[in-house]
């Protein structure tokens, strides 16, 4: 892990945030405080069961969660 700095993750496709949590927990929890998440997915309920999820579980993690087609999005920028 980088030493300094911020350790971002993308989710391209979020949906219960199941791979995510799994991925979270393999983390030093040292760095968790530096950890920046961002997902996206296209259903509304599957993202607020991952938003639930995840701040349950890590409650100070930075968590961005859009509900968009991530292939959309990146093909506008």
């Amino acid at each position: 892990w980088p030493k300094q700095g911020k350790v971002r993750v993308l989710d391209p496709a979020v949906g219960d945030g199941a791979l995510l949590e799994a991925l979270l927990k393999k983390l030093p929890e040292a760095i968790y405080k530096r950890v920046e998440v961002f997902g996206y997915d296209t259903d509304e309920f599957a993202l607020a069961i991952a938003s639930a999820r995840l701040k349950k579980k890590f409650p100070d993690l930075a968590l961005y969660l859009e509900q968009k087609d991530f292939l959309d999005h990146v093909l506008s920028l």
